[in-house]
Protein backbone atom coordinates (compact mmCIF):
# COMPACT_ATOMS: atom_id res chain seq x y z
CA UNK A 1 0.00 0.00 0.00
CA UNK A 2 1.38 3.50 -0.87
CA UNK A 3 2.32 5.42 2.30
CA UNK A 4 0.06 8.20 3.59
CA UNK A 5 2.14 11.25 2.72
CA UNK A 6 0.17 13.47 5.11
CA UNK A 7 1.47 11.40 8.07
CA UNK A 8 5.14 11.54 7.08
CA UNK A 9 7.15 14.40 8.58
CA UNK A 10 9.52 14.46 5.58
CA UNK A 11 6.76 14.65 2.96
CA UNK A 12 3.96 16.66 4.57
CA UNK A 13 5.34 20.06 3.42
CA UNK A 14 5.31 18.97 -0.25
CA UNK A 15 1.88 17.42 -0.53
CA UNK A 16 1.30 18.45 -4.16
CA UNK A 17 4.40 16.58 -5.33
CA UNK A 18 3.69 13.59 -3.11
CA UNK A 19 0.08 13.49 -4.27
CA UNK A 20 1.25 13.30 -7.88
CA UNK A 21 3.67 10.50 -6.95
CA UNK A 22 0.88 8.50 -5.29
CA UNK A 23 -1.26 8.88 -8.43
CA UNK A 24 1.68 7.55 -10.50
CA UNK A 25 1.85 4.49 -8.18
CA UNK A 26 -1.80 3.67 -8.84
CA UNK A 27 -2.58 0.01 -9.63
CA UNK A 28 -4.88 0.88 -12.53
CA UNK A 29 -2.71 2.15 -15.44
CA UNK A 30 -5.72 3.92 -16.95
CA UNK A 31 -5.98 6.18 -13.90
CA UNK A 32 -2.30 7.13 -13.80
CA UNK A 33 -1.45 10.60 -15.17
CA UNK A 34 0.49 10.52 -18.43
CA UNK A 35 3.84 12.25 -18.94
CA UNK A 36 2.31 15.44 -20.37
CA UNK A 37 -0.05 15.85 -17.39
CA UNK A 38 2.78 15.18 -14.92
CA UNK A 39 4.89 17.85 -16.60
CA UNK A 40 2.00 20.35 -16.57
CA UNK A 41 1.30 19.80 -12.88
CA UNK A 42 4.96 20.03 -11.92
CA UNK A 43 5.21 23.44 -13.57
CA UNK A 44 2.72 24.92 -11.07
CA UNK A 45 4.39 23.53 -7.95
CA UNK A 46 6.57 25.98 -5.99
CA UNK A 47 10.13 24.79 -5.42
CA UNK A 48 12.88 25.84 -3.02
CA UNK A 49 15.90 24.47 -1.18
CA UNK A 50 14.05 22.75 1.71
CA UNK A 51 16.66 22.94 4.48
CA UNK A 52 17.84 26.54 4.07
CA UNK A 53 17.15 29.13 6.76
CA UNK A 54 15.61 32.19 5.07
CA UNK A 55 17.70 34.46 7.30
CA UNK A 56 20.89 33.07 5.69
CA UNK A 57 19.76 33.35 2.06
CA UNK A 58 21.03 36.31 0.02
CA UNK A 59 19.26 35.54 -3.27
CA UNK A 60 15.96 37.47 -3.70
CA UNK A 61 14.75 34.83 -6.22
CA UNK A 62 15.32 31.98 -3.78
CA UNK A 63 13.71 33.91 -0.93
CA UNK A 64 10.63 34.49 -3.10
CA UNK A 65 10.44 30.74 -3.81
CA UNK A 66 10.76 29.93 -0.10
CA UNK A 67 8.10 32.49 0.79
CA UNK A 68 5.77 31.21 -1.94
CA UNK A 69 6.03 27.69 -0.54
CA UNK A 70 5.17 28.97 2.95
CA UNK A 71 2.20 30.89 1.52
CA UNK A 72 0.90 27.86 -0.38
CA UNK A 73 0.84 25.90 2.86
CA UNK A 74 -1.00 28.70 4.71
CA UNK A 75 1.95 29.96 6.78
CA UNK A 76 1.48 33.71 6.15
CA UNK A 77 3.86 34.99 8.83
CA UNK A 78 6.78 32.86 7.57
CA UNK A 79 5.95 33.89 3.99
CA UNK A 80 5.88 37.56 4.99
CA UNK A 81 9.31 37.30 6.61
CA UNK A 82 10.82 35.76 3.46
CA UNK A 83 9.21 38.33 1.15
CA UNK A 84 10.30 41.28 3.31
CA UNK A 85 13.89 40.04 3.24
CA UNK A 86 13.69 39.52 -0.55
CA UNK A 87 12.42 43.10 -0.96
CA UNK A 88 15.20 44.48 1.24
CA UNK A 89 17.95 42.66 -0.66
CA UNK A 90 16.55 43.43 -4.16
CA UNK A 91 16.36 47.14 -3.31
CA UNK A 92 19.93 47.11 -2.03
CA UNK A 93 21.05 45.43 -5.26
CA UNK A 94 18.91 47.85 -7.31
CA UNK A 95 17.28 44.85 -8.98
CA UNK A 96 14.02 46.56 -10.01
CA UNK A 97 12.38 43.47 -11.50
CA UNK A 98 12.99 41.43 -8.35
CA UNK A 99 11.77 44.40 -6.29
CA UNK A 100 8.45 44.47 -8.16
CA UNK A 101 8.09 40.70 -7.79
CA UNK A 102 8.75 40.95 -4.06
CA UNK A 103 6.19 43.75 -3.71
CA UNK A 104 3.57 41.57 -5.42
CA UNK A 105 4.14 38.60 -3.13
CA UNK A 106 4.51 40.82 -0.08
CA UNK A 107 1.13 42.37 -0.91
CA UNK A 108 -0.41 38.89 -1.13
CA UNK A 109 0.90 38.11 2.36
CA UNK A 110 -0.45 41.41 3.71
CA UNK A 111 -3.85 40.48 2.29
CA UNK A 112 -3.67 36.98 3.83
CA UNK A 113 -3.05 38.69 7.19
CA UNK A 114 -5.95 41.18 6.61
CA UNK A 115 -3.51 44.13 6.43
CA UNK A 116 -5.50 45.51 3.51
CA UNK A 117 -4.16 49.06 3.28
CA UNK A 118 -0.57 47.79 3.18
CA UNK A 119 -1.60 45.23 0.55
CA UNK A 120 -3.26 47.94 -1.57
CA UNK A 121 -0.17 50.14 -1.38
CA UNK A 122 2.21 47.31 -2.39
CA UNK A 123 0.03 46.20 -5.30
CA UNK A 124 -0.21 49.80 -6.56
CA UNK A 125 3.58 50.18 -6.43
CA UNK A 126 4.05 46.95 -8.38
CA UNK A 127 1.39 47.95 -10.93
CA UNK A 128 3.11 51.31 -11.48
CA UNK A 129 6.43 49.55 -12.14
CA UNK A 130 4.98 47.04 -14.63
CA UNK A 131 2.82 49.66 -16.37
CA UNK A 132 5.87 51.87 -16.93
CA UNK A 133 7.65 49.00 -18.70
CA UNK A 134 4.67 47.70 -20.67
CA UNK A 135 4.87 44.32 -18.92
CA UNK A 136 1.35 42.92 -19.52
CA UNK A 137 1.83 39.84 -17.37
CA UNK A 138 3.05 41.92 -14.43
CA UNK A 139 0.23 44.45 -14.94
CA UNK A 140 -2.34 41.67 -14.97
CA UNK A 141 -0.95 40.05 -11.82
CA UNK A 142 -0.86 43.35 -9.92
CA UNK A 143 -4.37 44.25 -11.15
CA UNK A 144 -5.78 40.95 -9.88
CA UNK A 145 -4.11 41.53 -6.53
CA UNK A 146 -5.63 45.01 -6.26
CA UNK A 147 -9.02 43.67 -7.32
CA UNK A 148 -8.85 40.98 -4.63
CA UNK A 149 -8.11 43.64 -2.01
CA UNK A 150 -11.02 45.82 -3.18
CA UNK A 151 -13.29 42.75 -3.21
CA UNK A 152 -12.35 42.04 0.42
CA UNK A 153 -13.01 45.70 1.26
CA UNK A 154 -16.48 45.37 -0.38
CA UNK A 155 -15.60 47.92 -3.07
CA UNK A 156 -17.19 45.88 -5.85
CA UNK A 157 -17.01 48.49 -8.62
CA UNK A 158 -13.25 48.98 -8.17
CA UNK A 159 -12.75 45.23 -7.95
CA UNK A 160 -14.64 44.56 -11.19
CA UNK A 161 -12.69 47.29 -13.01
CA UNK A 162 -9.34 45.77 -12.03
CA UNK A 163 -10.42 42.18 -12.79
CA UNK A 164 -11.38 43.34 -16.30
CA UNK A 165 -8.06 45.17 -16.67
CA UNK A 166 -6.28 41.98 -15.66
CA UNK A 167 -8.29 39.82 -18.07
CA UNK A 168 -7.48 42.21 -20.92
CA UNK A 169 -3.76 42.31 -20.07
CA UNK A 170 -3.46 38.51 -19.83
CA UNK A 171 -5.47 37.99 -23.02
CA UNK A 172 -3.03 40.22 -24.92
CA UNK A 173 -0.15 37.87 -24.08
CA UNK A 174 -2.15 34.59 -24.19
CA UNK A 175 -1.52 33.90 -20.49
CA UNK A 176 -4.03 31.16 -19.65
CA UNK A 177 -3.29 31.08 -15.93
CA UNK A 178 -3.81 34.83 -15.62
CA UNK A 179 -7.02 34.66 -17.65
CA UNK A 180 -8.38 31.92 -15.37
CA UNK A 181 -7.47 33.85 -12.22
CA UNK A 182 -9.24 36.94 -13.62
CA UNK A 183 -12.33 34.86 -14.37
CA UNK A 184 -12.39 33.56 -10.79
CA UNK A 185 -12.49 37.15 -9.53
CA UNK A 186 -15.21 38.18 -11.98
CA UNK A 187 -17.21 35.12 -10.92
CA UNK A 188 -17.19 36.38 -7.33
CA UNK A 189 -18.32 39.85 -8.45
CA UNK A 190 -21.11 38.47 -10.63
CA UNK A 191 -22.31 36.26 -7.75
CA UNK A 192 -22.65 39.32 -5.51
CA UNK A 193 -24.47 41.53 -8.04
CA UNK A 194 -26.25 38.95 -8.43
CA UNK A 195 -25.75 37.63 -11.96
CA UNK A 196 -25.72 33.86 -11.38
CA UNK A 197 -25.54 32.77 -15.03
CA UNK A 198 -22.52 34.97 -15.70
CA UNK A 199 -20.93 33.84 -12.43
CA UNK A 200 -21.35 30.16 -13.34
CA UNK A 201 -19.87 30.70 -16.80
CA UNK A 202 -16.86 32.53 -15.37
CA UNK A 203 -16.14 29.75 -12.88
CA UNK A 204 -16.73 26.99 -15.44
CA UNK A 205 -14.43 28.63 -18.00
CA UNK A 206 -11.77 29.08 -15.32
CA UNK A 207 -12.04 25.44 -14.20
CA UNK A 208 -11.61 24.26 -17.80
CA UNK A 209 -8.39 26.29 -18.14
CA UNK A 210 -7.01 25.10 -14.80
CA UNK A 211 -7.65 21.47 -15.75
CA UNK A 212 -5.92 21.95 -19.10
CA UNK A 213 -2.78 23.50 -17.59
CA UNK A 214 -2.66 21.15 -14.59
CA UNK A 215 -3.24 23.74 -11.83
CA UNK A 216 -5.01 21.80 -9.06
CA UNK A 217 -5.19 24.71 -6.63
CA UNK A 218 -6.83 26.92 -9.23
CA UNK A 219 -9.29 24.19 -10.13
CA UNK A 220 -10.27 23.77 -6.47
CA UNK A 221 -10.86 27.53 -6.20
CA UNK A 222 -13.09 27.44 -9.31
CA UNK A 223 -15.09 24.47 -7.98
CA UNK A 224 -15.60 26.19 -4.63
CA UNK A 225 -16.78 29.37 -6.34
CA UNK A 226 -19.17 27.38 -8.51
CA UNK A 227 -20.49 25.60 -5.42
CA UNK A 228 -21.20 28.94 -3.77
CA UNK A 229 -23.18 30.13 -6.80
CA UNK A 230 -25.26 26.93 -6.71
CA UNK A 231 -25.78 27.53 -2.98
CA UNK A 232 -27.04 31.07 -3.59
CA UNK A 233 -29.50 29.65 -6.14
CA UNK A 234 -30.74 27.07 -3.57
CA UNK A 235 -29.33 24.25 -5.73
CA UNK A 236 -28.20 22.30 -2.69
CA UNK A 237 -27.23 19.01 -4.35
CA UNK A 238 -25.00 20.67 -6.97
CA UNK A 239 -23.55 23.03 -4.34
CA UNK A 240 -22.60 20.19 -2.00
CA UNK A 241 -21.06 18.16 -4.84
CA UNK A 242 -18.82 21.00 -6.06
CA UNK A 243 -17.71 21.98 -2.55
CA UNK A 244 -16.83 18.38 -1.69
CA UNK A 245 -14.79 18.09 -4.89
CA UNK A 246 -12.96 21.29 -3.95
CA UNK A 247 -12.34 20.09 -0.38
CA UNK A 248 -10.89 16.81 -1.65
CA UNK A 249 -8.40 18.66 -3.88
CA UNK A 250 -7.42 21.12 -1.13
CA UNK A 251 -6.84 18.19 1.25
CA UNK A 252 -4.75 16.33 -1.31
CA UNK A 253 -2.44 19.27 -2.12
CA UNK A 254 -2.19 20.65 1.44
CA UNK A 255 -4.20 23.83 0.88
CA UNK A 256 -5.43 24.30 4.44
CA UNK A 257 -7.01 27.72 3.93
CA UNK A 258 -8.95 26.43 0.93
CA UNK A 259 -10.05 23.35 2.89
CA UNK A 260 -11.37 25.58 5.66
CA UNK A 261 -13.21 27.74 3.12
CA UNK A 262 -14.82 24.64 1.60
CA UNK A 263 -15.86 23.35 5.04
CA UNK A 264 -17.35 26.75 5.91
CA UNK A 265 -19.38 26.75 2.70
CA UNK A 266 -20.56 23.18 3.35
CA UNK A 267 -21.69 24.40 6.77
CA UNK A 268 -23.79 27.08 5.05
CA UNK A 269 -25.26 24.52 2.62
CA UNK A 270 -26.21 22.11 5.40
CA UNK A 271 -27.68 24.93 7.51
CA UNK A 272 -29.91 26.04 4.64
CA UNK A 273 -31.29 22.46 4.54
CA UNK A 274 -31.81 22.40 8.35
CA UNK A 275 -29.10 19.72 8.66
CA UNK A 276 -27.85 21.38 11.81
CA UNK A 277 -25.62 18.62 13.17
CA UNK A 278 -23.69 18.36 9.88
CA UNK A 279 -23.59 22.14 9.63
CA UNK A 280 -22.21 22.58 13.14
CA UNK A 281 -19.51 19.94 12.55
CA UNK A 282 -18.40 21.64 9.33
CA UNK A 283 -18.26 25.06 10.97
CA UNK A 284 -16.29 23.79 13.97
CA UNK A 285 -13.75 21.97 11.77
CA UNK A 286 -13.35 25.08 9.63
CA UNK A 287 -12.95 27.27 12.73
CA UNK A 288 -10.20 25.00 14.07
CA UNK A 289 -8.26 25.28 10.80
CA UNK A 290 -8.74 29.06 10.67
CA UNK A 291 -7.56 29.29 14.27
CA UNK A 292 -4.43 27.30 13.49
CA UNK A 293 -3.73 29.63 10.59
CA UNK A 294 -4.53 32.70 12.73
CA UNK A 295 -7.01 33.76 10.04
CA UNK A 296 -9.47 35.90 11.97
CA UNK A 297 -11.69 36.73 9.02
CA UNK A 298 -12.49 33.05 8.49
CA UNK A 299 -13.14 32.56 12.20
CA UNK A 300 -15.67 35.40 12.10
CA UNK A 301 -17.45 33.82 9.14
CA UNK A 302 -17.85 30.51 10.96
CA UNK A 303 -19.11 32.39 14.03
CA UNK A 304 -21.95 33.81 11.93
CA UNK A 305 -22.95 30.32 10.85
CA UNK A 306 -22.78 28.92 14.38
CA UNK A 307 -24.74 31.92 15.63
CA UNK A 308 -27.49 31.21 13.15
CA UNK A 309 -27.74 27.63 14.41
CA UNK A 310 -28.10 28.97 17.97
CA UNK A 311 -30.81 31.32 16.65
CA UNK A 312 -32.96 28.62 15.03
CA UNK A 313 -32.76 26.60 18.27
CA UNK A 314 -33.91 29.70 20.25
CA UNK A 315 -30.54 29.92 22.02
CA UNK A 316 -30.62 33.69 21.76
CA UNK A 317 -28.04 34.63 24.37
CA UNK A 318 -25.45 32.34 22.74
CA UNK A 319 -26.32 33.74 19.31
CA UNK A 320 -25.97 37.32 20.56
CA UNK A 321 -22.58 36.60 22.10
CA UNK A 322 -21.25 34.96 18.94
CA UNK A 323 -22.50 37.77 16.66
CA UNK A 324 -20.92 40.45 18.82
CA UNK A 325 -17.58 38.63 18.79
CA UNK A 326 -17.79 38.33 14.99
CA UNK A 327 -18.61 42.06 14.76
CA UNK A 328 -15.43 42.94 16.63
CA UNK A 329 -13.35 40.85 14.23
CA UNK A 330 -14.98 42.30 11.10
CA UNK A 331 -14.35 45.81 12.41
CA UNK A 332 -10.71 44.92 13.06
CA UNK A 333 -10.09 43.44 9.59
CA UNK A 334 -12.15 46.06 7.75
CA UNK A 335 -14.84 43.78 6.27
CA UNK A 336 -17.94 45.97 5.71
CA UNK A 337 -20.12 43.20 4.30
CA UNK A 338 -19.26 40.88 7.17
CA UNK A 339 -20.17 43.62 9.64
CA UNK A 340 -23.47 44.23 7.85
CA UNK A 341 -24.40 40.53 7.96
CA UNK A 342 -23.48 40.25 11.64
CA UNK A 343 -25.55 43.35 12.48
CA UNK A 344 -28.56 42.07 10.53
CA UNK A 345 -28.46 38.68 12.24
CA UNK A 346 -27.95 40.29 15.65
CA UNK A 347 -31.04 42.39 14.94
CA UNK A 348 -32.95 39.21 14.03
CA UNK A 349 -32.03 37.85 17.45
CA UNK A 350 -33.24 40.98 19.24
CA UNK A 351 -36.51 40.82 17.26
CA UNK A 352 -37.05 37.17 18.23
CA UNK A 353 -36.68 38.22 21.89
CA UNK A 354 -39.13 41.13 21.37
CA UNK A 355 -36.34 43.62 22.11
CA UNK A 356 -37.76 45.87 19.44
CA UNK A 357 -35.93 49.12 20.19
CA UNK A 358 -32.54 47.39 20.08
CA UNK A 359 -33.61 45.50 16.96
CA UNK A 360 -34.72 48.73 15.26
CA UNK A 361 -31.40 50.44 15.98
CA UNK A 362 -29.38 47.42 14.85
CA UNK A 363 -31.36 46.91 11.62
CA UNK A 364 -30.82 50.59 10.82
CA UNK A 365 -27.06 50.18 11.36
CA UNK A 366 -27.10 47.06 9.16
CA UNK A 367 -28.95 48.97 6.43
CA UNK A 368 -26.40 51.80 6.50
CA UNK A 369 -23.51 49.32 6.40
CA UNK A 370 -25.02 47.42 3.46
CA UNK A 371 -25.30 50.73 1.59
CA UNK A 372 -21.60 51.44 2.23
CA UNK A 373 -20.72 47.89 1.16
CA UNK A 374 -22.84 48.21 -2.00
CA UNK A 375 -24.84 45.05 -1.20
CA UNK A 376 -28.52 45.51 -2.10
CA UNK A 377 -29.28 41.82 -1.55
CA UNK A 378 -28.51 42.04 2.16
CA UNK A 379 -30.00 45.52 2.41
CA UNK A 380 -33.41 44.27 1.21
CA UNK A 381 -33.54 41.74 4.06
CA UNK A 382 -32.41 44.32 6.63
CA UNK A 383 -35.14 46.74 5.46
CA UNK A 384 -37.74 43.98 5.75
CA UNK A 385 -36.64 43.25 9.32
CA UNK A 386 -36.65 46.97 10.12
CA UNK A 387 -40.20 47.27 8.82
CA UNK A 388 -41.34 44.35 10.95
CA UNK A 389 -39.96 45.76 14.22
CA UNK A 390 -41.37 49.22 13.43
CA UNK A 391 -44.75 47.61 12.79
CA UNK A 392 -44.50 45.69 16.09
CA UNK A 393 -44.03 49.07 17.83
CA UNK A 394 -47.07 50.53 15.99
CA UNK A 395 -44.83 52.92 14.00
CA UNK A 396 -46.89 52.23 10.92
CA UNK A 397 -45.85 55.20 8.77
CA UNK A 398 -42.14 54.43 9.28
CA UNK A 399 -42.79 50.73 8.72
CA UNK A 400 -44.51 51.52 5.42
CA UNK A 401 -41.42 53.40 4.22
CA UNK A 402 -39.14 50.47 5.18
CA UNK A 403 -41.38 47.87 3.52
CA UNK A 404 -41.63 49.98 0.35
CA UNK A 405 -37.82 50.27 0.15
CA UNK A 406 -37.51 46.53 0.84
CA UNK A 407 -39.95 45.71 -1.97
CA UNK A 408 -38.18 47.99 -4.47
CA UNK A 409 -34.69 46.83 -3.53
CA UNK A 410 -35.55 43.12 -3.55
CA UNK A 411 -37.26 43.48 -6.93
CA UNK A 412 -34.14 45.12 -8.33
CA UNK A 413 -31.84 42.30 -7.20
CA UNK A 414 -34.28 39.46 -7.86
CA UNK A 415 -34.87 38.33 -4.27
CA UNK A 416 -38.49 37.23 -4.63
CA UNK A 417 -38.69 35.85 -1.08
CA UNK A 418 -38.18 39.29 0.47
CA UNK A 419 -40.22 40.96 -2.27
CA UNK A 420 -43.31 38.79 -1.60
CA UNK A 421 -42.98 39.35 2.13
CA UNK A 422 -42.74 43.12 1.72
CA UNK A 423 -45.57 43.61 -0.78
CA UNK A 424 -48.01 41.38 1.12
CA UNK A 425 -47.32 43.25 4.35
CA UNK A 426 -47.80 46.56 2.52
CA UNK A 427 -51.10 45.19 1.24
CA UNK A 428 -52.27 44.58 4.80
CA UNK A 429 -51.13 48.05 5.89
CA UNK A 430 -53.07 49.70 3.03
CA UNK A 431 -56.12 47.55 3.75
CA UNK A 432 -56.10 48.37 7.46
CA UNK A 433 -56.30 52.07 6.73
CA UNK A 434 -59.11 51.56 4.20
CA UNK A 435 -57.11 52.06 0.99
CA UNK A 436 -58.55 48.96 -0.67
CA UNK A 437 -57.46 49.70 -4.27
CA UNK A 438 -53.82 50.02 -3.10
CA UNK A 439 -54.14 46.78 -1.10
CA UNK A 440 -55.66 45.10 -4.17
CA UNK A 441 -52.66 46.17 -6.28
CA UNK A 442 -50.17 44.75 -3.78
CA UNK A 443 -51.87 41.37 -3.61
CA UNK A 444 -52.29 41.24 -7.39
CA UNK A 445 -48.50 41.65 -7.68
CA UNK A 446 -47.98 38.97 -5.01
CA UNK A 447 -50.24 36.53 -6.88
CA UNK A 448 -48.35 37.18 -10.13
CA UNK A 449 -45.00 36.39 -8.47
CA UNK A 450 -46.28 33.40 -6.48
CA UNK A 451 -47.80 31.83 -9.59
CA UNK A 452 -44.29 30.84 -10.60
CA UNK A 453 -42.91 30.38 -7.08
CA UNK A 454 -43.90 26.74 -6.54
CA UNK A 455 -45.73 27.27 -3.24
CA UNK A 456 -49.44 26.56 -3.54
CA UNK A 457 -50.19 27.43 0.09
CA UNK A 458 -48.70 30.90 -0.22
CA UNK A 459 -50.42 31.43 -3.57
CA UNK A 460 -53.82 30.47 -2.13
CA UNK A 461 -53.34 32.87 0.81
CA UNK A 462 -52.49 35.74 -1.54
CA UNK A 463 -55.44 34.91 -3.85
CA UNK A 464 -57.89 34.89 -0.93
CA UNK A 465 -56.63 38.27 0.27
CA UNK A 466 -56.81 39.67 -3.28
CA UNK A 467 -60.41 38.51 -3.73
CA UNK A 468 -61.36 39.99 -0.36
CA UNK A 469 -59.87 43.39 -1.12
CA UNK A 470 -61.39 43.43 -4.60
CA UNK A 471 -64.82 42.99 -3.03
CA UNK A 472 -64.07 45.60 -0.39
CA UNK A 473 -63.00 48.05 -3.09
CA UNK A 474 -66.33 47.49 -4.82
CA UNK A 475 -68.25 47.78 -1.55
CA UNK A 476 -69.68 44.25 -1.90
CA UNK A 477 -67.86 42.65 1.01
CA UNK A 478 -68.20 43.46 4.68
CA UNK A 479 -64.88 44.56 6.16
CA UNK A 480 -64.98 42.17 9.14
CA UNK A 481 -64.69 39.13 6.86
CA UNK A 482 -61.24 40.23 5.76
CA UNK A 483 -59.90 41.60 9.01
CA UNK A 484 -60.67 38.58 11.20
CA UNK A 485 -58.32 36.35 9.14
CA UNK A 486 -55.84 39.22 8.96
CA UNK A 487 -55.71 39.47 12.73
CA UNK A 488 -55.11 35.73 12.89
CA UNK A 489 -52.35 36.14 10.31
CA UNK A 490 -50.53 38.81 12.32
CA UNK A 491 -50.95 36.88 15.56
CA UNK A 492 -49.37 33.78 14.04
CA UNK A 493 -47.09 35.56 11.57
CA UNK A 494 -43.92 33.67 12.58
CA UNK A 495 -45.66 30.32 12.10
CA UNK A 496 -47.21 31.60 8.88
CA UNK A 497 -43.79 32.54 7.50
CA UNK A 498 -42.35 29.15 8.34
CA UNK A 499 -45.32 27.32 6.78
CA UNK A 500 -44.99 29.31 3.55
CA UNK A 501 -41.17 28.99 3.50
CA UNK A 502 -40.86 32.75 3.22
CA UNK A 503 -38.19 33.13 5.89
CA UNK A 504 -35.22 34.76 4.23
CA UNK A 505 -31.61 33.87 4.74
CA UNK A 506 -28.50 35.71 3.61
Amino acid sequence: RPPDVREQEETSPILQLCSLMVECWGFDPRKRPDAARCKARLEWMPSAVPSVDAAEVQSPQLLLKIGDMHRLHSRPNEALEAFERALEISRRLEDHKATAGAMLLLAESYKDLSRLLEAESSFKSALEYYDGRGDRTGMGTASIGLANVYDTMSEAAKAETHYRLALDAFSQVNNDLGRANSMIGLGRIYKGQPKPDQAKKSYQDAEEIYMRIGDDLGRANALLGLGRVHQAQSEAEDAEKKCKEAKEIYTRIGGELGRANALETLGDIYRAQSMYQESRSSYIEAAEIYGGLKYEHGQANTMLGLGRIHYVHSEYSQAESVYKEALDIYARVGDLLGRANALAWLADTYRAESRYREAEETYARANDTYIRAGDDLGRASALLGLGQVLQAQSKIAEAEVAFTEAAETSKRVGNQTVQIHAIMTLGFIYGNRGDYPAAENQFAEAVAILSGFGNETALAAAQNALEGYQKLAKGTYYRLHVFIPLCIFFFFKELFRRALRLLWFR
